[in-house]
């Protein structure tokens, strides 16, 4: 029932369940990565539990709106250090994570660009021939080899980074070993940008757009994944604000027409919204009790 309420504001009409939809689609598209990071920690010689490491997660998302986006990760590394993560720690895995995270969206993006673009504007770009299946399905499987392959030496990089950045930003006697995720752990991310796509789709059918919703899911997850990712590496846009949203409106509006421009400020004021909500409801009402580290306690 709630799929078909709807309100009329200026003639848009927007259908509160499916935005409703779009909202729940997005935060729990982040539990992948909650996941992804708790092993990270753990492989450092701490066990996080699952309460925390979720509460500074999505706590950890308000500092991406910080120019610069490394306000984000200090968040989730000082809310972990209650539960006996050192700050060093805290701050290199959940920058791994991130990076992790949005190398997996860029992979995944490339992946579905071949049933992400229409055949029109495959025309357009001059290959016509990237509408054929059996190229689409070498082009595909080909990637996902590659990026099979390429883990461990993304692994290798990644380390070298953070490494790099955080020792600019936090000074600790903290030694870290290297981070050496499994391979099949980076699939729990793969998941993350369906979800995320999946929001796209609910926040289009939240406008009444006249389109397949399970036939572009594929393009909606492409389009999410390259807006999201674009916007990251954009570093002096807090949160990706207008590059996120240059991205999705032109990838978009081949399918949705002038709906496209309506979609892209709903998905930013909906993911936003969430993570506000969210956020202030875990700093603000659900508040936990400090458990100090050893270290600490002794002394």
């Amino acid at each position: 029932v709630a799929l078909h309420s709807h309100f009329y504001f200026n003639y848009i009409k927007l259908h509160p369940g499916w935005l409703l939809a779009a909202a729940v689609m997005y935060l729990v598209g982040w539990l992948p990565c909650v996941w992804y990071w708790r092993i990270l920690i753990d492989q450092q010689g701490t066990i996080l539990p699952w309460s925390a490491a979720i509460r500074s997660h999505y706590c950890g998302h308000l500092g991406k709106y910080v120019p610069g986006k490394a306000a984000a990760l200090l968040i989730r590394g000082e809310m972990i250090r209650s539960h006996g993560v050192p700050l060093l720690t805290g701050v290199l895995t959940a920058g791994f994570e991130s990076l992790a995270t949005m190398a997996v969206g860029g992979a995944v993006a490339a992946t579905l660009a071949p049933f992400a673009i229409s055949r029109d504007e495959w025309s357009l770009l001059k290959l016509p021939w990237m509408t054929d299946p059996n190229v689409q399905a070498i082009i595909v499987l080909s990637l996902v080899i590659l990026a099979i392959l390429a883990m461990p030496i993304l692994s290798h990089v990644l380390n070298l980074v953070m490494r790099r950045i955080v020792g600019k930003v936090v000074k600790s006697e903290t030694t870290l070993r290297d981070i050496r995720p499994p391979r099949w752990a980076f699939l729990a991310l793969v998941l993350t940008w369906w979800l995320h796509g999946l929001s796209l789709g609910c926040t289009i059918q939240g406008v009444g757009a006249d389109v397949n919703f399970l036939a572009n899911w594929p393009r909606y997850t492409a389009a999410a994944s390259l807006g999201t990712v674009v916007g990251f590496v954009v570093l002096f846009a807090p949160g990706g604000a207008g590059v996120r949203e240059g991205v999705l409106l032109t990838l978009l509006r081949g399918n949705l027409g002038p709906q496209a421009a309506l979609v892209v400020v709903l998905l930013r004021l909906i993911w936003l919204v969430s993570e506000l909500l969210v956020a202030g409801f875990f700093l603000l009402i659900l508040r936990p009790p400090q458990i100090l580290p050893q270290s600490e306690t002794k002394a």
